[in-house]
C-alpha cells in the first residue's frame, strides 16, 4: 500500500526570475586613462618641466642682454653752469632801463600836464579880454544914448573918458555945440543896450592898429521941444576897441544901417 506523506511547503520566497543575459556586444568595457594613476605625480615629468623653463628663463635673459648691448650709447649731457655775474649784469641793466622810462613817463606828463595848463590859462585870459571888450563898447554906447540936458556936460566927459584917437578928437570938436543943441532943444533920450558881439579882430590882420570891432544893437526913446511924445530909435553901432596904455578905450564909433 502507498502512503502519500504531505510536506508542507517550505517558508522561503520564490526564486528571483532569471536576469535575461546582455549581448557581448553591448557590454562596456571598464578603461582607464594612460600614464600614472590619478593623484599620483611623475617625478620625472616635473623635473623636465623645470628643466624646460630654466633654460626658456636663461634664454630670455641672453637675449635681453644681446639687445642692449647692440643698442648705440648715449654720451652724458653736460648742462652749462650759469654764470651768476652775467645774469647780475642783466637784471641791474633791466632795473635802470625801467628806472629810465618811468623818469621819461612822468617828465612827458608833467609836460603835457604844464602845456595843458598854459592852453586853459591862454582861453581863459583870452575869453576875459573878449568880455572887457565887449563891455568898453556896451558903456560907451550907453552913454551916447542916454543924453539929458540937466547932465548933458557930465554924459559927454563919461564919453570922452572911455575915448581914444580919432574918437576923442570928434568928441572935443562937438561937445560944445552938441551940449548947446542938447540944452536948446529939451533933447531927452533914454535907451538901453539889446546885445553885443565881437564881428572881427583885426590885431592880426592890421598889427599896428590892434583894434577889435563889436557890433552893439540898442534901442532909446527920445523927446525934445517939438515933440513930448516918446518917439522909439533903433540903433546898431560898429564900435572899435583897442589897447592904449594898458587899458580898453574905444577908438571909433560909427552907425551901421
Amino acid at each position: 500500500m502507498d502512503i502519500t506523506v504531505d510536506r508542507p511547503a517550505p517558508l522561503t520566497a520564490d526564486p528571483p526570475a532569471a536576469i535575461p543575459s546582455t549581448p557581448s556586444s553591448l557590454r562596456r568595457r571598464a578603461t582607464r586613462p594612460t600614464g600614472p594613476p590619478a593623484g599620483s605625480t611623475d617625478q620625472s615629468s616635473v623635473e623636465k618641466r623645470i628643466r624646460t623653463t630654466r633654460s626658456d628663463s636663461a634664454k630670455s635673459t641672453a637675449t635681453e642682454e644681446s639687445a642692449e648691448s647692440t643698442l648705440p650709447q648715449r654720451e652724458p649731457i653736460h648742462l652749462p653752469r650759469p654764470n651768476f655775474a652775467r645774469l647780475g649784469l642783466r637784471r641791474t641793466i633791466f632795473r635802470i632801463m625801467a628806472v629810465a622810462i618811468a623818469v621819461v613817463a612822468l617828465a612827458a606828463a608833467c609836460i603835457v600836464a604844464v602845456l595843458a595848463q598854459r592852453d586853459h590859462g591862454r582861453t581863459h585870459s583870452a575869453a576875459q579880454h573878449q568880455a572887457a571888450v565887449i563891455d568898453t563898447a556896451r558903456r560907451a554906447v550907453t552913454d551916447l544914448i542916454n543924453i539929458d540936458k540937466r547932465t548933458a556936460a557930465a554924459d559927454f566927459s563919461r564919453l570922452s573918458a572911455l575915448a581914444a584917437p580919432p574918437f576923442t578928437d570928434e568928441i572935443h570938436n562937438q561937445t560944445i555945440d552938441f551940449v548947446k543943441t542938447v540944452q536948446d532943444s529939451d533933447v531927452l533920450s533914454t535907451g538901453q543896450v539889446l546885445a553885443a558881439g565881437i564881428v572881427t579882430d583885426s590885431g592880426a590882420a592890421a598889427p599896428n592898429d590892434g583894434s577889435i570891432t563889436v557890433i552893439v544893437a540898442a534901442d532909446a526913446k527920445v523927446t525934445n521941444a517939438q515933440n513930448q511924445q516918446q518917439q522909439p530909435r533903433a540903433y546898431r553901432f560898429s564900435v572899435r576897441v583897442k589897447v592904449i596904455g594898458g587899458a580898453l578905450k574905444v577908438s571909433d564909433v560909427e552907425f551901421v544901417p
